[in-house]
């Protein structure tokens, strides 16, 4: 249990704002203008990823329809 928790307090937790907020709408809006709609706390990672600029490891496709993320597929 201990090396978990320390595992895990390794990782900064990213918390929301109002910025992301912001994002989070901007792209949801937009891929919904485009017909496409991805699950709704995958708009959050992604407004996260937009907002402090880092890349997104994934396994779903979707997040290449958000062209501000750098997205690497595994």
């Amino acid at each position: 249990m201990m090396e978990a928790r320390e595992f895990l307090e390794s990782f900064e937790i990213l918390a929301p704002s109002l910025r992301t907020a912001s994002i989070y709408a901007r792209v949801r809006a937009n891929l919904k203008s485009k017909g496409v709609t991805i699950p709704d706390p995958d708009y959050w990672i992604a407004a996260h990823a937009i907002e402090e600029h880092i890349p997104l490891a994934s396994t779903d496709k979707h997040f290449e329809n958000i062209p501000e993320i750098s997205t690497h597929l595994l």
